[in-house]
C-alpha cells in the first residue's frame, strides 16, 4: 500500500476531527482547570506530554507549565514538590522526569482519562493501517 505523505495525512485528519475534538477538548479543561486541583492538573499534563513525545523525560520549565495551567508558577512548583515527595517525578531546570506512570496516573484527575478517550476514539480510525515513526 502507498503511505500518504504526512502533511497530507495530517491536513485530511485536521478536517474530518478538528472543529469536534477541539469542542470536547476545550469544555474537558475548562472544566478541568474549574474543578480540579493544580496537582491532578500538573499530573494529567506531564502525561499528556508523555504520551504525546513518547518518553518519560519532558523538557518543561514550572513558568510554561504555569501558562499552559493557568496558574502561577508558584503553584507548579508547590504541585511538583508534593508529586516529587511521592516518588512519582523527579526534575531539575526545566527537565521532568515520570518516574512512577501508574502512580502519577492516579494522582491524575480524570480528564486524563477522557482527553485519552476523545483522541483514541478520533485518530484510530484515520490511523488504521498506517505506521507512523
Amino acid at each position: 500500500t502507498v503511505k500518504p505523505a504526512l502533511s497530507e495525512f495530517v491536513d485530511g485528519a485536521m478536517q474530518k476531527i478538528g472543529p469536534n475534538v477541539s469542542m470536547r477538548q476545550l469544555a474537558q479543561m475548562s472544566a478541568c482547570t474549574l474543578y480540579h486541583q493544580v496537582e491532578a492538573r500538573l499530573a494529567r499534563r506531564l502525561l499528556m506530554s508523555r504520551d504525546c513525545i513518547g518518553t518519560n523525560e519532558i523538557h518543561l520549565t514550572h513558568e510554561s507549565l504555569a501558562s499552559a495551567l493557568g496558574v502561577r508558577r508558584v503553584g507548579i512548583t508547590l504541585a511538583a514538590r508534593a508529586l516529587r515527595a511521592r516518588g512519582l517525578i523527579s526534575y531539575s531546570r526545566g527537565d521532568i522526569t515520570i518516574v512512577d506512570g501508574a502512580g502519577l496516573e492516579a494522582r491524575s484527575c480524570e480528564c486524563y482519562w477522557r482527553a485519552s478517550q476523545i483522541y483514541e476514539q478520533a485518530l484510530n480510525p484515520l490511523c488504521a493501517g498506517i505506521y507512523v515513526r
